[in-house]
């Protein structure tokens, strides 16, 4: 690990510059605000579920953590993303106990999943380690839980640059086909494309809203508790509950397949659980050898259809990286790599995500008052 020096007012500083940024695009103007309104003109949801990761059950989670009043993000809209920095803990009720696991370090052996306050780091001297699952980078943010403290903006009409855009929803998530663990970020054509020039440079995709854990589950009431700087030196806490009413977890997704066209796209099949409200097929061009600029890209199918079905994946889908005019390239260049692989939610997923949805507290369970999942396994190739 790399170490370095931070003094205490460089920490206020940037604790300060996260507390007063405003919408992305406009200037930055320190708002008239109190460090109690960050905590009371937000809202905080938490549901909890079932995970069935490739045949093996863990827990799921989502979360959202939204402005809810004008006074609680000065600066942003009603919906977006409440904070630029936090630190989560959730605790999992009597019998939960994490189990030994390099993503869970220390809290191996606890109920408590946790992280370290940012705020450790303004210690002269080296860094101390992460010891924690969440780390100091792990916050809760617009649409789940992601390491990305302080390269969140509050801002983007569209919300998209609500949350980050690094490693997808589950990256503490039990490894998928193989040692890999798998990346879920949204892309076109069912979320807008990200690489169009019209987002941040670096953004790659959407968040698709949930974390699973390699964990089995264990019925009862699960506690998330934020703790959200209101100033240099003072934080708040903001507290959110859900209760795992059933263990039972839906069938396992078995992993999607895809026939190539030989044009950049091609068709996609796959069954559907029983149970499943809706479902994401992704994929993953892991080389965009045709782009010009860094891969992966990613791609996204939904259906909220059952049962065994095709999908076509469309042959040009890929980044232009400019949104005037925008010229696509393929989805899938010759000679790439691709990954592909599905989840299927018994919840409004996709009704709940960004940009299409800006509601402070959006719907985030299902019929059964649960947030189960299940993903399949990846599929991976290399296009002729």
């Amino acid at each position: 690990m790399n170490t370095k020096r931070i003094t205490t007012t460089a920490l206020a500083i940037a604790i300060g510059s996260l507390l007063s940024a405003c919408t992305s695009g406009n200037s930055a103007v320190q708002p008239t605000v109190r460090g109690a309104d960050i905590i009371g003109g937000t809202a905080l949801q938490l549901a909890v579920g079932t995970a069935n990761i490739a045949g093996t059950t863990g827990l799921n989670t989502v979360v959202t953590f939204r402005c809810a009043t004008a006074a609680g993000c000065p600066g942003t809209a009603t919906g977006n993303s409440a904070v630029l920095l936090d630190t989560p803990s959730l605790a999992g009720p009597a019998g939960f106990t994490i189990p030994t696991n390099t993503a869970f370090k220390n809290d191996a052996g606890t109920n408590v999943f946790t992280a370290q306050l940012p705020t450790v780091q303004g210690i002269t001297g080296v860094t101390p380690p992460v010891t924690t699952t969440f780390g100091y980078a792990g916050g809760v943010y617009g649409m789940g839980f992601a390491p990305a403290n302080g390269s969140v903006t509050t801002g983007g009409t569209n919300g998209s640059a609500n949350y980050p855009k690094t490693s997808g929803a589950n990256f503490y998530a039990l490894p998928l086909g193989g040692a890999t663990t798998l990346s879920y970020i949204g892309g076109p054509p069912t979320f807008p494309q990200g690489r169009d020039g019209t987002y941040p440079s670096a953004y790659v995709g959407f968040l698709e809203g949930f974390t699973d854990y390699a964990v089995p589950p264990v019925g009862g009431t699960y506690v998330l508790n934020v703790v959200i700087p209101t100033s240099a030196t003072t934080n708040g806490t903001k507290t959110a509950s859900a209760t795992l009413n059933s263990t039972a977890p839906l069938p396992t997704f078995a992993p999607p397949t895809i026939a190539l066209d030989g044009l950049g796209g091609g068709t996609i099949s796959v069954n559907v659980p029983v149970g499943v409200t809706e479902a994401y097929v992704d994929v993953v061009n892991l080389t965009g050898s045709c782009y010009g600029l860094p891969a992966p890209a990613y791609f996204t199918l939904k259906t909220t259809t059952t049962g065994p079905q095709a999908l076509t994946l469309p042959d040009t889908l890929g980044p232009s990286f400019s949104s005037a005019p925008a010229t696509f390239t393929k989805t899938i260049c010759s000679g790439d790599k691709y990954q592909v692989y599905a989840v299927g939610f018994d919840y409004p997923a996709f009704e709940a995500s960004y940009p299409g949805s800006t509601a402070p507290t959006p719907t985030i369970v299902g019929a059964n008052g649960q947030a189960d999942i299940t993903a399949s396994a990846a599929t991976a190739g290399t296009s002729p």
